[in-house]
């Protein structure tokens, strides 16, 4: 990674846009940093994208191309990696404990070299502990003594001697004070000065007067540079937040769009389902007419086979009676006429 010796805080980095580095589509914003609180290190990072952030992608430190000023690009794998059980999130927020059993101050950053994953240094907010002022103090890593959820253990000799890092309103409000104490101080002093010298109270006002006005219109400058300073900040941080609207939006349109073109494609496949299942209906029906037509042939056929055998037996079985009867009735004929024969022609009596 270039720029290897520059340091951010992680506060600078949380929602910064994180973009493929490939195909420089946008994966979503920094949600936070995988913190390895023994080695110091940054080890990874998850960011959120998505109807309300609900979509993760994971990125380990080596898949971290370049962090630049707008964003960061990355180089995903195909497989995610694993998030590791480490303490992921951050130490901010944890309370500042010394080995002599007292609460020095409230971790609130961390100093990160974006060359290597480092952290550099811890940022802490001073309690006011053994009267160290009020303000944003630097602490060394190798004075950790031991991490839990929600305290750091530290070497007492470290805080003590901790590098301020940003002043607070006390010390602030303190250096205010002290300049108008020397500014009224020389004020005096100018003044005795001009007594003693021999010059009228009239030149004094006058000259006193010209120094106001000259220290009025240098305040009156530096406080019209400082609000244009302010209001060009106001101005970048309006844009950025109408930028990161502006992609909101139109992140949340094309989800819209892909929702509303996987609906359209679902009921595509559901209507052509219906459509398919309606025809393997329809063709089953009409399989099932035919059979039953098939089957109605056949049973016709075959009572009409079975009509046409039945009418030919009776047939045969009533020649065969006539027959029979016609035989009975010839031999009926035949023993009628011999018996009428024996009536007409009586055989003889016989002799005694």
């Amino acid at each position: 990674m270039s720029d290897a010796s520059l340091t951010l805080k992680q506060s600078d980095l949380l929602g910064r846009l994180v973009l493929n580095r490939s195909t420089m589509a946008e994966m979503g914003r920094v949600e936070f940093l995988w913190l390895n609180p023994k080695d110091h290190q940054i080890v990874g990072m998850t960011c959120k994208s998505g109807l309300l952030g609900r979509e993760k992608h994971r990125f380990s430190w080596s898949q971290i191309g370049t962090i630049g000023n707008e964003g960061i690009l990355v180089n995903p794998a195909d497989i995610e990696p694993e998030q590791p059980n480490l303490t992921l999130e951050t130490v901010v927020g944890h309370e500042l404990w010394t080995d002599s059993g007292n609460k020095a101050g409230v971790i609130k950053d961390l100093l990160i070299d974006i060359g290597t994953g480092t952290v550099v240094n811890y940022l802490f907010a001073s309690s006011g502990w053994r009267g160290i002022a009020d303000g944003i103090y630097t602490l060394a890593p190798s004075a950790i003594e031991s991490v839990g959820d929600k305290r750091l253990l530290v070497k007492d000799a470290a805080v003590q001697t901790a590098e301020q890092y940003a002043g607070g309103l006390t010390q602030k409000a303190s250096q205010a004070a002290v300049f108008l104490k020397e500014d009224y101080q020389r004020t005096k002093e100018d003044m005795a000065s001009a007594v003693q010298g021999g010059r009228s109270l009239a030149e004094q006002a006058r000259e006193k007067l010209a120094s106001v006005s000259e220290q009025a219109k240098e305040r009156s400058q530096s406080l019209t540079e400082q609000a244009k300073a302010a209001a060009e900040q106001a101005r970048e941080k309006l844009a950025n937040v109408s930028e990161q609207a502006k992609e909101r939006s139109q992140s949340l349109t094309e989800q819209a769009k892909a929702a509303a073109e996987q609906a359209r494609e679902k009921l595509a496949d559901v209507s052509e389902q219906a459509k398919e299942r309606s025809q393997s209906l329809t063709e089953q029906a009409k399989a099932a007419a035919e059979q039953a037509r098939e089957k109605l042939a056949d049973a016709a056929t075959s009572a009409k086979d079975r009509g046409q055998a039945l009418q030919e037996g009776a047939k045969e079985q009533l020649a065969e009676a006539t027959d029979r009867l016609q035989q009975t009735a010839e031999t009926a004929a035949d023993k009628l006429a011999e018996v009428k024969s024996d009536l007409e022609n009586p055989p003889p009596p016989k002799a005694d």
